[in-house]
């Protein structure tokens, strides 16, 4: 079920290799864990063997295609949170460990085309989807802990690319001012990953653009952008494409990557259902670059 959300089909090999064909090369793929996890009887968290080989099953689909996969931890927010009490946070840090522990273990032999992101828009429980100083200071020590475990997983976790977000993937200066980029036992493996769903389709957008240029500079790491997108609904809908390709361009001339969130539903340019019905003029916005 986790799979078919928003009505999707399950993922299989013809979608990515319809996604790779179109010009695309890196997929970011969201998977939720905590719901196919359980704890054994010390009360450690551990992923079912049944959910990775499936989440596997996927990362080889992009595999085969050649393209760069992200895969993260998404909506895990059962377990991983912040905004509580340092005694509360004991169990949510022990608990990212035991979960990253699992998942790069199992990874470990995949080559560098793998990007391991840390987690997805963490939320502040103190004062829901608003920035907190602890939050903040708890994030960077989840991150931290990430580093840490994957690096010690050993194999390609050794030196592969590994992707941080701020809290929330906020990009507004109290993030980027609250966050501090993972001590690494590696040089330059280190991406931060914020996201943004402005809709400005002209010059307005620039301070964005601007402000992550700034970040990336003070942190000492690239910027990603690991979401953006607009709905079908974009008013007006003939600058929905202008949007695209404005917010790609403009972002390449600071530097930074962007991943569009095609969820198959309302951000969907690829439609997973009927592959010859996909958005063609958003794909061809997207490839402004290329």
């Amino acid at each position: 079920s986790q799979e078919r959300i928003w009505g999707n089909p399950k993922v299989n090999q013809e979608l990515i290799d319809y996604v790779a064909s179109q010009g695309f090369d890196v997929i970011r793929i969201p998977v939720s864990w905590y719901y196919h996890s359980y704890r054994d009887k010390s009360g450690v968290l551990h992923i079912s063997p049944q959910w990775l080989a499936r989440v596997k099953e996927v990362v080889n689909y992009a595999y085969n295609d050649h393209l760069y996969v992200i895969l993260d931890s998404h909506h895990d927010h059962k377990i991983i949170y912040t905004g509580v009490s340092e005694t509360q946070m004991i169990q949510v840090y022990a608990d990212a460990q035991s979960m990253w522990t699992d998942i790069a273990d199992s990874f470990s032999s995949y080559d560098h085309h793998l990007i391991l992101e840390s987690y997805n828009e963490i939320d502040n429980l103190a004062k829901s989807w608003n920035y907190g100083e602890q939050a903040a200071q708890q994030m960077n020590h989840l991150n931290q802990i990430f580093v840490d475990t994957v690096r010690k997983s050993g194999g390609y976790n050794s030196d592969r690319i590994l992707m941080v977000p701020t809290l929330l993937d906020g990009y507004s200066i109290q993030f980027q001012t609250g966050f501090v980029l993972p001590e690494d036992t590696v040089r330059d493996k280190l991406l931060v990953t914020v996201h943004s769903y402005n809709k400005a389709y002209d010059d307005k957008i620039e301070y964005l653009f601007q402000s992550l240029g700034q970040f990336s500079a003070a942190v000492g790491a690239p910027v990603i952008i690991g979401e953006f997108g607009t709905t079908s609904g974009y008013n007006p809908a003939a600058y929905r494409t202008v949007h695209a390709s404005n917010f790609v361009s403009r972002a390449a001339a600071h530097g930074i990557k962007c991943i569009w969130w095609d969820n198959g539903s309302d951000f969907a340019v690829i439609n997973r259902k009927n592959l010859k019905q996909s958005d063609f003029e958003m794909i061809k916005a997207l490839m402004v670059l290329k």
